[in-house]
């Protein structure tokens, strides 16, 4: 039920093999599902793929938990149909269901020190890389989940 609700509070959004669905480093409100095709994830300054998203997968949540700009870039590798799903969305129907936030916010940590290691092998620069349950104390209040 949720999944259906979920996608009926979303918008359908199509692109193009090659375009960019969202940029390293902009302000970001919404995360996405792919429906269909396949995308890649790079980082500024780092060589090669982070990873490859295909059906199912979801990417942009750590803008929509945190308010931080996009941490990596996400390109179209074959034609994509992808769900946008914004933050009223997001709160109204991810929010009442604490396993489903758990889920998630559990894959972003993950997630997050998935980039902090490619970022710390693969770029010059040395990546500051944060304790997962400070991340999750952060994604909480961010979203208004800390009492």
């Amino acid at each position: 039920p949720q999944r259906r609700e979920l996608a009926e509070a979303s918008r359908p959004s199509l692109y193009a093999a090659g375009e960019v669905i969202v940029h390293e480093g902009e302000k970001g409100s919404s995360m996405f599902v792919m429906s269909r095709g396949e995308a890649s994830v790079t980082l500024v300054d780092a060589e090669g793929d982070v990873a490859r998203l295909h059906k199912g997968d979801f990417f942009g949540e750590m803008s929509l938990l945190t308010g931080e700009p996009r941490s990596a870039t996400v390109t179209a590798a074959t034609d994509c149909e992808l769900l946008e799903v914004g933050a009223d969305a997001f709160r109204r129907v991810v929010m009442p269901e604490p396993a489903l936030v758990e889920q998630i916010t559990s894959a972003v940590a993950a997630r997050r020190s998935d980039l902090d290691l490619h970022r710390a092998t693969k770029t010059a620069q040395p990546a500051a890389v944060e304790a997962p349950h400070t991340f999750l104390a952060r994604v909480r209040q961010f979203l208004r989940l800390s009492h």
